[in-house]
This record gives C-alpha cells, structure tokens and sequence, in this order.
C-alpha cells in the first residue's frame, strides 16, 4: 500500500506546476479564462487546506494508511507545497519537526521512517534534496537567510553521502547506504536536475553541473540505448567504469514501472518549466508511450512492464498528474486530453474512504483524480525566486 499522503501531496504539486502560483501569473492568462484560473487556485488552496487539517499533525506528516508512519519523503513534499502556498506558519512548523525527529545522523542527512521513534536511519537522497531545496526557496520567499544556511549543511551532506562519482559525473545514489554497494542503487524518479541547478547558485564547493550531466545520462540511456518505454523505478551503476544497468549485475534483480518510478516525470517538467533545458527530443520519448496508451485505452494503470505491458488492472491515477505536467511542454494535444481530470471532488460526501482494517485511507478507494485542466500551459509555472502569490 503507497502512503494516500505522499500520493495527494504529489498530486498537489502537479497541480500547481500546471497552474502556476507566480505573481506574474494572471498577465499569463491571455487565452484562459480569469473565472476558471481562479476556480483552479480556489480548488488547490482548498486541497492544501484539506491535505493540512488531515495530515500534518505539529508539523508531522502522518501516513494514515501507512499504520501511522511518518517519512521524509512526506516531509520534503510538504515543505515544498508550504513554500509555494506562501503558508510560512506551516513550514516552520513541519521543518522544525523534521529537524527535531529526523535530522539525528551524525550527517545532516534526515532518517528516512519515523512512528514514535525512529524506524530506519538511513536516507532517501530524494527526500534531503527536497528538503533542502525547499530551505533555499524559503529562504528567498520568507526573507529569511537562516534556511539557506541550514541548507548549505544538507546540500554538503547529499554531495560527500549519497553521490558516486564517476569521471565527469556525479551519480545521484538511492540513499547514504547505497554508495557502499559494490553496484550502487539508483532510483531515476530521485533525478532532480532542476535542484541541483539551485544548489550550484548558493553552493560554489560542488560541481552539481556534473550532477545535471549525470541525471540527463541516465535519461538518454534509457530512453535513446536501452529504448524503453518507460523508466524502471530502480537502474545500477557499476562505479568502476560507469556502466548503468537494468537489472542487478549479481542478483539480477530488475523493477517495473509502478507508483515509485512515476515523479520522474514531474521532475522534468519542473525542470524545463524552470530552466528551459534544451531537451526536447527526450521528453518527447518519455510522452510517447502515453500518447499511445492514451490514444489506444483512455486509461493508465499503475503498473506497467519494461515492455510497456500492463502489469495491474488498476487504475494509475497520480500517473495521470504527473504525466500531465510533461505534456504541458512538449504535447499539447496529450496535456489536453488528460486535461478532463480533476484532481478531487470536492462536493462528494466522502472525500476518502476509510480502511476498516487499518483504520486509515486507501487512495483506490478514494476520490483522489489528477488535477489538471484543458488549455492550460506551464508559462505560470512557479519560478525558483518564489514570488509571492498575488
């Protein structure tokens, strides 16, 4: 069971991607109109809202169909929504929790699982990457520089902890523990290029253009030699020559691609949206498998063979979110079409619904859909400075 928090929280930040929170955002409008812009800024303030009286507990993101657990994903994420909704009570609140429980390694690296204690005191590097970038946003848009300090700290740690180096590249790892194995896990929805180009501006210690090179690499071997239609949700690297492979060179262990792999996609798109990254023929290739099953199905599932076989009859519903923030830059008529979904209905009776046995929520059964509206583009899309939501 994927954490229902961690999934609308994704949820919500495609959504504002695709929105836009800039102050400049209404001069953007020209073919949309100014009713239905504000209905979609209403909706996501309202999902926020919902999202916070549900799940943030002083400051505590708590995965209720997860037995209760808190992770750093879930902190990283809400860190990063507080910044983009202008909410500093909320960010102060969730940070100085996160400090307090999960920031307890002799690094500035954060344990990745927390219930009353914590559970694992490993790290997810995709969660420190949020999380410090989130301080540096923080920073910027709460006037506060005391963030981009206690974020120099993390962005230190990901660098000497989480990162393989090979020749010219830096290789984002799974975690701390990961560089350690004689053929280091790479999760490829961990990429972040986007974040890496916002450490470089405050970080001049660290290469993280080698990081950039590194995670668009992995990207065109994936999707220019291996031909994939879609991204595993783990790859190996062999630290010895660079070599990347699919499956596990000693095991032969390999993924699918499921729930884990799908905020690659997202990644990119804040990327482009951002930074413009002369990219486009790859992100074409990592659309045209859903413009197929689009076009073919109408539907997603959530769990698909590296073949691009469906794996699962379920639907896959944050894929359509995710999937919708790519297709803003490159696919028009893909972004359209997924533009019917919204990501909640608000006016149903029942928002969620609740698990007997685990006395949480099963996003499968709730009402959790991808946001997203026809005719829209990323010109809005947050800028990395944070100006303030007018």
């Amino acid at each position: 069971m994927h954490s229902f928090s961690r999934l609308l929280l994704i949820v919500l930040f495609c959504a504002t991607l695709c929105v836009g929170v800039s102050g400049s955002a209404v001069a953007t409008l020209s073919s949309r109109s100014t009713d239905t812009y504000i209905r979609q800024l209403d909706d996501l303030s309202a999902l926020w809202s919902f999202y916070k009286q549900t799940y943030i507990q002083n400051g505590r993101v708590v995965s209720l169909d997860e037995n209760g657990i808190t992770t750093s994903e879930g902190q990283g994420y809400a860190m990063l929504r507080a910044v983009w909704s202008n909410d500093r009570a909320t960010f102060n609140t969730v940070w100085d929790w996160t400090k307090q429980h999960l920031q307890v390694r002799d690094d500035k690296l954060f344990a990745w699982k927390w219930k009353g204690t914590v559970l694992d005191k490993n790290s997810a590097t995709d969660a420190d990457t949020d999380i410090a970038l989130a301080l540096i946003l923080a920073a910027r848009r709460f006037d506060h520089p005391p963030f981009q300090i206690e974020s120099l700290a993390i962005i230190d740690s990901i660098w000497n902890q989480e990162m393989v180096h090979v020749g010219s590249r830096a290789y984002v790892t799974a975690g701390n523990w990961a560089r350690y194995e004689d053929y280091p896990t790479i999760h490829v929805a961990y990429l972040a290029p986007y974040a890496y180009e916002i450490f470089a501006s405050v970080d001049s210690h660290h290469p993280w253009a080698q990081a950039i090179e590194a995670s668009y690499a992995i990207l065109h071997w994936l999707y220019d030699e291996e031909a994939l239609p879609v991204p595993p949700e783990l790859i190996y690297l062999d630290p010895r020559t660079g070599r990347l492979t699919v499956q596990h060179p000693v095991t032969g262990a390999s993924s699918s691609f499921s729930y884990d792999a799908f905020p690659i996609f997202w990644r990119v798109a804040l990327d482009t949206a951002w930074f413009g990254r002369s990219e486009g023929p790859l992100r074409q290739k990592m659309l045209g498998f859903f413009q197929h099953e689009w076009t073919a199905h109408g539907i997603f599932v959530d769990r698909y063979s590296l073949k691009g076989l469906p794996l699962s009859s379920s639907e896959g519903l944050p894929l359509y979110a995710t999937v919708h923030a790519l297709a803003f830059q490159e696919q028009h008529d893909l972004a359209v079409g997924l533009g019917g979904f919204d990501v909640l209905d608000l006016d149903t009776p029942l928002l969620l619904t609740g698990d007997p046995v685990t006395g949480g929520y099963s996003y499968e059964s709730s009402h959790l859909q991808p946001w997203s509206e026809s005719g829209l583009d990323m010109t809005a899309a947050p800028s990395p400075n944070v100006t303030t939501i007018e």
